[in-house]
């Protein structure tokens, strides 16, 4: 299961536009959502599923223990639709409540 091309872990253009005109965060942002939280950024296609870009950038880029503090295997999944509409206290609430 791969990225999309709007996903913010793309560095496409289509990713830059979206980020740019407040439909997505940006990695930084998604970066910081799970260690605030502990939960997962959903796709924005699917929130039913974490992330691929975020995984596979964890993955790919977890140099001198950067990214040692953030588990895949823990929390729920931050709702981008519910980020969208309602922001990070809403989406964090439901995740949350989804895991319960």
């Amino acid at each position: 299961m791969g990225m999309c091309k709007h996903c913010p872990f793309a560095f496409t253009e289509e990713s830059e536009l979206a980020q740019n005109t407040g439909c997505l965060p940006d990695p930084h942002d998604i970066i910081q959502m799970k260690r605030e939280t502990g939960h997962t950024w959903s796709c924005h296609e699917n929130d039913n599923i974490k992330c691929q870009g975020f995984i596979q950038h964890v993955k790919e880029f977890n140099r001198d223990g950067k990214f040692d503090d953030i588990d895949f295997s823990k929390g729920g999944i931050l709702s981008f639709s519910v980020w969208e509409k309602y922001g990070l206290g809403a989406a964090h609430y439901a995740a949350d409540m989804r895991g319960k």
